[in-house]
């Protein structure tokens, strides 16, 4: 498609560096999807408290992912607030 990597040759180079940065990602991904999946599990077997048992593995995906997107939102909202504060003086 005409696109390069910066620091990285064409051709087999290239093909060679995004699939090691794929494997790197999907071991990532699938480690993180492992403990979230064995989290309440494990909480619940500590605890000896059974209200766990309805917080499954997709529960917890959804928390975070709504707790990254606040995170973001937020930044989002101070940043402006900086840029408005700049623009007024």
């Amino acid at each position: 498609m005409g696109s390069s990597i910066p620091g990285i040759r064409p051709g087999r180079a290239t093909s060679d560096y995004i699939e090691k940065v794929m494997n790197r990602l999907t071991f990532l991904g699938a480690i993180f999807l492992g403990i979230v999946a064995t989290v309440p599990t494990a909480v619940e077997s500590a605890t000896q408290v059974t209200t766990f048992q309805g917080l499954g593995a997709t529960s917890l995906l959804i928390l975070v992912g709504v707790a990254i997107d606040t995170a973001k939102q937020i930044q989002t909202y101070v940043i402006s607030q900086r840029y408005e504060g700049m623009v007024k003086q």
